[in-house]
């Protein structure tokens, strides 16, 4: 999705999927966003013995401003269904983006089982995702829920260090 475009959040629908919810897009597409030149300060790391990758955008352009200005509206579209949806009515929402001071904001995500990485020379023996910059292919991909709780899926289809 073109971040230029305005988001129209009447068109992101869930579709429910044994105890989760998939997000779709104006009724079936994928909900994605490409993301130039975000910063990994980790690298890809296992957590609840899953692939996570935790990345920083440092709100200093006005490029990166609009990436953060759309993450926060949809952090805070997705903190309202706890109020608005039947299904998430008085669930405690986790957020994916945390504000670590000084501008920056730490977004978990996922990593795809189906992954591309795209570099210049394409050796993946040369690729150095830790203390690294790239784009992204961003998916908001699922809703999970356990116990009271409910928060967001975000899914790194690719990383393209062109």
């Amino acid at each position: 999705m073109d971040l230029s475009l305005t988001l129209n959040k009447s068109k992101i629908y869930l579709v429910e999927d044994k105890k989760n919810f998939r997000i779709r897009y104006n009724g079936v597409d994928k909900l994605l966003f490409n993301i130039k030149n975000i910063y990994s300060p980790f690298g890809i790391e296992k957590y609840n013995k899953k692939d996570i990758l935790n990345l920083e955008l440092t709100n200093d352009s006005n490029y990166k401003n609009n990436i953060v200005s759309l993450l926060k509206e949809l952090d805070e579209y997705f903190s309202s269904l706890s109020v608005s949806e039947p299904k998430f009515l008085n669930l405690n929402y986790n957020s994916f983006l945390k504000n670590n001071g000084n501008n920056k904001f730490l977004i978990r995500t996922h990593i795809s089982n189906k992954l591309k990485i795209k570099s210049k020379n394409n050796d993946p023996k040369s690729i150095i995702i830790k203390n690294n910059s790239f784009n992204i292919e961003l998916e908001f991909s699922n809703i999970w829920i356990y116990n009271d709780s409910y928060g967001l899926i975000l899914t790194v289809n690719l990383i393209d260090f062109n």
